[in-house]
């Protein structure tokens, strides 16, 4: 009887011995499981990034001659002007002293853009927060919110709200 209960005792050790190597090899399955979905998750991230970021250098170097054409119209269109209306000025003070003010001006004004020329390269632009670029009015304008406010938002609000309106 001691024997019978002792092959007893050995045969339900080995089941519960069995039972846990099955339980730990499930887990161990199941956590590779989940580390696969993790990676196949990052690797479709990293392929979505790299898609945009491919476009956006294809638009960039698209946009970018046609940007530098624009560029330099724009430089001689100022520079016409600026030589006309120094020819009607002539030799007055008070009017030279008007069109210094009204570059200085200009000069300020240069600092913002709209929010259709953001969406393309701009020198002296910095691509990564292109938002800030847009005058108080149009800024609230896009974003139904002053600069303020936006900037208190988490980044991942903000790279939301710059996605909605094409600045991402």
């Amino acid at each position: 009887a001691a024997a019978d209960e002792e092959a007893h005792l050995k045969a339900e050790e080995e089941k519960a011995i069995l039972k846990a190597e099955e339980e730990a090899k499930t887990a161990a399955i199941e956590e590779d499981a989940i580390k696969l979905k993790v990676e196949e998750e990052e690797t479709v991230r990293l392929k979505a990034d790299k898609e945009a970021s491919l476009e956006v250098k294809d638009v960039e170097k698209k946009s970018g001659n046609a940007e530098k054409e624009l560029q330099t119209e724009e430089k001689f269109k100022s520079i016409i002007s600026t030589m006309t209306e120094e020819e009607t000025i002539g030799s007055n003070d008070q009017s030279c002293r008007s069109l210094e003010s009204s570059q200085q001006e200009d000069s300020k004004s240069d600092n913002y853009h709209t929010l259709e020329d953001l969406k393309k390269p701009i020198d002296g632009v910095n691509w990564a927060k292109r938002e800030t670029y847009l005058s108080d009015t149009n800024f609230k304008g896009t974003f139904g919110m002053d600069k303020e406010t936006y900037a208190a938002m988490p980044l991942w609000k903000r790279q939301n709200q710059k996605k909605i309106h094409g600045l991402f």
